[in-house]
């Protein structure tokens, strides 16, 4: 977490990374924000007052927005021998996932979009590339597979439409050394120094590129030019995109 390895004491780094962790973790994990007291109880900080002193710097980093919500939560003192509860404002936090993401953190059930795909002709495609987050996409909660090894590119084109992949849409990848002719791929052309979108089949020593729109040809390379790295897993459409149906 470099930007705070930057600020902080190795102790004061550990204390704050707990923090971080927990308030992450428990706006993900709850439909209401959490209250101070419940990070609290996540970490090894000793006071209610550091964790709004942490909660602050990291606004200040810009790693989340605190606001005030309306409705107050009531949490018990624990210093309250009575079991009288007292008030405590109930603040929402929203995560920059776009700063938080550069510090090794991500969304639930999400996987990067590293940039795009063309489904037309080949791009170049920095796909393996952490650096070059674009942002986050949600991804389906059974897909079978490591989620840290997942990426995902934005299509460029209309190759592929006939099997319902769209100029915009997302394809999530996961990485394959194998392939058949029935799944999708991201292909990269050593010779052309480019990666494309495609079904592939071999043909002798040839590999043919196959697009599923008959408005283009497929893509015939030496079969040892050929790298499959990439298989498409899920499509994903993004709201307000049914218009293009």
């Amino acid at each position: 977490m470099s930007v705070l390895k930057e600020k902080y004491s190795k102790r004061q780094l550990e204390l704050r990374e707990q923090v971080l962790r927990a308030t992450v973790d428990l706006v993900n994990s709850r439909p209401y924000p959490p209250s101070y007291r419940d990070i609290l109880q996540e970490t090894s900080v000793k006071s209610l007052c550091t964790i709004h002193r942490y909660l602050n710097e990291f606004q200040d980093l810009g790693l989340l927005n605190l606001g005030e919500s309306s409705e107050p939560s009531r949490a018990r003192s624990p210093k309250s021998q009575t079991g009288a509860k007292s008030r405590q404002p109930n603040r929402s936090i929203s995560l920059n996932w776009e700063a938080l993401s550069q510090m090794g953190l991500r969304p639930p059930h999400s996987v990067p979009v590293l940039g795009q795909i063309v489904a037309g002709e080949p791009i170049q495609a920095e796909s393996g590339d952490s650096a070059n987050i674009q942002g986050w996409v949600r991804v389906s909660k059974d897909i079978p597979h490591a989620m840290d090894d997942l990426i995902a590119l934005r299509v460029k084109g209309d190759s592929m439409k006939d099997a319902c992949v769209l100029d915009g849409d997302i394809v999530v990848l996961r990485p394959t050394d194998q392939y058949n002719k029935k799944d999708m791929y991201a292909i990269w052309l050593e010779g052309d120094g480019e990666t494309t979108l495609k079904y592939i089949t071999v043909k002798g020593e040839n590999a043919h590129l196959v697009p599923a729109n008959p408005d283009y040809r497929e893509v015939v390379r030496p079969l040892e030019q050929v790298h499959v790295h990439w298989k498409v897993i899920e499509i994903i459409r993004l709201p307000g995109d049914s218009a293009r149906l």
